[in-house]
């Protein structure tokens, strides 16, 4: 067995070697972006400061805000390396797993949004935890996810953990599952042809109804070898599984109930498909960038989808060249100069006029996004310091805080999100936030005012590091300062909660900019 230090070189030469590799992707990444900015006349907009890139990062990779800690530590920091050496630690984190296990829940099983598919979440969310923290290839966790056996869903009861959820979402029915799976795996809007051929549609009634047939549970036959079949509803006609490329299958001579979810799933989980690896890529891109390389994000098989299709063919081949491990796709984004862009500052040249539709899809500029509710949830406790609900990171009980909050301020889409006004007033009122200023026992409250502070503008850093991960504007700090020093004898507590409640309910906090 190797010696402490042995293991220490090895690890470090191995991490050493996917970083070359992530930011070699984030350079080639780049060039295309430009490429295409020069092309439409874009001047893309300045890259942001470290503070903003640091909280922009945190909150991508593990679904909340930096510390004043970590914040102070990176920004302090002198070494031209420490991007990098930022990112790679966050991906490590467990927290980088809990935070997109609910990122591909939410776009794989939407439905558990719903409060009558409520108790999915806690079961298939645990699970997505435990893959991600493995390093799961992408394919292989959606093949567990289509192709869990019935018979094993009870297991779940005794302590095991199955994937089972995405079925249960489907309610087993045909129908159901075929437009599911296309949608949520492939990017392929199946719907529209569900009960007729829709004229622009790409799908007929037949293909719909040819995939789902994949979903039905025949009894065991022998014999010749015969694929599952499927009536069309009020229809006298039946139709036998047949896959979207009209590729053959060889069926077996026996089939099993789970034989047509199984072709159908190494179908659609296959590296040669043409939507798969593609639709995984965008998604990612999504929950980085705000915005799709190619929309809308459920039909990329339309044939004048918007965005830039051919960028997002070659990212997806780049992706299947690495194994489909989604966590170096994330780790080369976020190290981009175009993940680094501002969201004020684009340009177009004197020349030039871009469309709308054109600056969307350039990547030149960052949209500000919203954030969901679990990172809200986790951004106010940190910003606190209260300590985090849960240690045991791969639970997701059902009646939680953090689950509730985060059904207050569910959204669909980041980047075009805003806050109704019962979701300002739950924030404004609501118990966690009253948990977060409470001027007894908050912890960031009463640490600016108790603690070893020399100044009180040091309290002002402090409060501004807690909940923007910066610090503050010279009238920024002017103006707090002027509030917290005529504070009367005894009062300063109280005006240091009054601070950080006003600084939590800006669009600065609840967004990620």
């Amino acid at each position: 067995m190797p010696n402490l230090s042995t293991l220490v070189i090895i690890t470090a030469s191995a991490l050493g070697a996917v970083d070359d590799d992530a930011e070699k992707w984030a350079e080639q990444i780049d060039q295309r972006l430009a490429a295409r900015q020069e092309s439409l006349g874009i001047r893309p907009a300045p890259l942001v400061d470290e503070a903003t890139y640091l909280r922009r990062v945190t909150l991508d990779l593990i679904g909340r805000i930096p510390t004043v800690a970590e914040t102070r530590e990176y920004l302090d920091d002198r070494d031209c390396d420490k991007a990098r050496r930022l990112v790679r630690r966050l991906i490590a984190s467990p927290l980088f797993a809990r935070h997109w296990a609910v990122v591909w829940r939410r776009a794989w099983i939407p439905q558990a949004d719903a409060p009558q598919f409520s108790f999915l979440a806690p079961e298939v969310e645990p699970w997505l935890t435990e893959q991600l923290q493995r390093r799961t290839p992408h394919d292989r966790i959606v093949r567990q996810l289509l192709e869990v056996v019935p018979s094993e869903t009870a297991a779940a009861t005794a302590g095991r953990r199955t994937p089972h959820v995405f079925l249960t979402a489907g309610e087993l029915k045909p129908e159901n599952l075929a437009a599911n799976s296309a949608r949520a795996f492939l990017g392929v809007n199946l719907d529209c042809a569900q009960c007729h051929d829709h004229p622009f549609a790409r799908w007929t009634r037949d293909e719909f109804w040819e995939t789902a047939a994949f979903f039905v549970s025949p009894a065991q036959q022998s014999g010749s070898a015969k694929a599952p079949e499927i009536q069309i509803p009020e229809t006298e006609r039946v139709v036998a599984a047949r896959l979207l490329d009209g590729r053959t299958i060889a069926w077996p001579e026996q089939l099993r109930p789970e034989t047509g979810r199984i072709v159908f799933s190494r179908w659609l989980s296959a590296r040669d498909n043409p939507y798969f690896a593609r639709h995984a890529v965008n998604t990612v891109w999504v929950g980085l960038f705000g915005v799709g390389l190619v929309e809308p994000l459920d039909d990329l098989a339309r044939d004048d989808p918007a965005g830039d299709p051919e960028h997002l063919r070659i990212l997806a081949d780049e992706a299947v060249a690495a194994q489909l491990d989604l966590a170096k796709l994330i780790e080369a984004c976020v190290l981009t100069e175009a993940y680094r862009r501002d969201t004020r500052g684009l340009r177009t040249g004197p020349e030039r006029s871009v469309s709308p539709t054109d600056e969307r899809y350039a990547f030149a500029q960052m949209p500000v996004r919203a954030l969901d509710g679990e990172q809200l949830f986790d951004s106010l406790r940190t910003a606190a310091g209260l300590p985090a609900v849960r240690d045991d990171l791969t639970r997701h009980d059902a009646e939680s805080p953090r689950r509730a909050f985060a059904a207050t301020f569910r959204i669909d889409r980041a980047e075009t999100a805003s806050r109704s006004v019962l979701q300002s007033l739950a924030l404004m009122n609501g118990p966690e936030t009253s948990a977060a200023v409470d001027n007894s026992i908050g912890p960031l409250v009463v640490a600016v005012t108790e603690g070893p502070f020399t100044t009180s503008a040091e309290r002002v850093d402090v409060l501004f590091l807690a909940a923007f991960a910066r610090l503050p504007s010279a009238d920024e700090r002017d103006l707090v300062l002027g509030y917290l020093e005529g504070a009367p004898a005894g009062k300063l507590r109280r005006r240091v909660a009054d601070v950080f409640w006003a600084l939590v309910n800006t669009a600065e906090f609840g967004t990620n900019h």
